[in-house]
């Protein structure tokens, strides 16, 4: 959809997307449908781009 900008992919085709609201989300190629406004495979990953990235890193434990 428009209000989606790919930042990047996985290595099976996939792409992560930022919204307009700078929310990222995880696009499902594999559950893509013909109906272009349904978003059943956008995946919310985080609520912005820093929370993303702390995600990708472990808690390391003292």
């Amino acid at each position: 959809p428009e209000e989606f900008l790919p930042i990047g992919k996985d290595p099976g085709g996939n792409v992560i997307c930022v919204n307009n609201d700078d929310h990222i989300y995880f696009w499902d190629h594999e559950e893509e449908t013909s109906q272009p406004n349904d978003l059943n495979n956008m995946y919310l990953l985080a609520e912005n781009i820093y929370m993303f990235v702390d995600s990708l890193y472990e808690d390391e434990e003292v």
